[in-house]
């Protein structure tokens, strides 16, 4: 450190700016970067649950229209095939989820 007050202005003034410089560093940049991942990710996210969406809408009517197995009492069946394939893909899903949260 520096004996006259000038010096010690001097250096208090560049600590500030190292320690403003650091935490920009440090905070700020990582931060943006972890934005665009984040906008990828929540891209991705809304196509691949449009896209699954269609494909189970795309199995409802193609059990409905294309099969005469399913009319009068079992006319449920449709619906109740389109959940269960719902839930199947949720639950694969949910163990990829799991499965990436054990590796990290």
């Amino acid at each position: 450190m520096s004996k006259s007050k000038n010096g010690i202005k001097a250096d208090l003034r560049a600590l500030r700016v190292t320690l403003v410089a650091y935490a920009k560093q440090e905070t700020l940049e990582p931060l943006k970067g972890l934005g665009r991942y984040l906008i990828y990710g929540l891209a991705g996210i809304c196509l691949s649950a449009i896209g699954v969406g269609f494909l189970l809408m795309a199995l409802l009517r193609g059990l409905q229209q294309q099969s005469s197995v399913f009319g009068g009492k079992l006319s449920f069946a449709p619906y109740l095939l389109a959940a269960l394939a719902a839930a199947a893909v949720l639950m694969i899903w949910l163990k990829v989820m799991s499965r990436e949260k054990k590796r990290s």
